[in-house]
């Protein structure tokens, strides 16, 4: 039958440019093709400051202009992502917000004696759960619009601890 001939890519010493170049893109070279800035935007994802990750990049020789503007491009995206996170947590909060507010007001005019008991801790049940809503709204509205105040990693971000690292500097 027919057989095919494999082709293979180009060599990559033929796209290296000189290290000294502002424009090297040390993503093209041989030994770590992308590497470091894959470690670069996983230490940005993980909170580190710009400083250190700029620093970790230009001692690996990758030219100080490259890194800022790969270190601004990965800062953009995490906060893309803070954002989206914080869109969430608002729309969770105004959801919870509003059942508790509705089942607030449904519990507000008891039919007899005996179940305004009921109601009343019914109703401190509520207000806990309104609270809360309340308190994604805000951490919702910290992550939108202040993103870059965020220091911990995407995954760990969590409600109970936002201010953990505010207080101990």
């Amino acid at each position: 039958m027919f057989s095919r001939r494999q082709v293979a890519p180009p060599p990559l010493k033929d796209a290296v440019k000189d290290k000294n170049d502002e424009t090297f893109d040390f993503a093209c070279s041989e030994k770590q093709p992308g590497k470091l800035f894959v470690a670069a935007r996983a230490k940005i994802f993980w909170g580190e400051l710009s400083s250190s990750v700029h620093g970790f990049l230009t001692a690996k020789g990758v030219p100080a202009a490259v890194a800022d503007s790969k270190i601004s491009e990965f800062q953009q995206e995490r906060n893309r992502e803070i954002r989206k996170l914080g869109l969430r947590s608002i729309f969770i909060g105004l959801g919870v917000g509003l059942l508790a507010g509705f089942t607030l007001y449904l519990f507000a005019w008891p039919l007899d004696r005996g179940s305004m008991v009921l109601a009343n801790r019914g109703m401190a049940a509520i207000v806990v759960v309104a609270l809360y809503g309340s308190w994604k709204i805000g951490l919702g509205l910290i992550y939108l619009i202040w993103p870059q105040t965020v220091r911990k990693s995407l995954t760990d971000i969590g409600e109970s601890d936002i201010f953990e690292g505010f207080f101990d500097k």
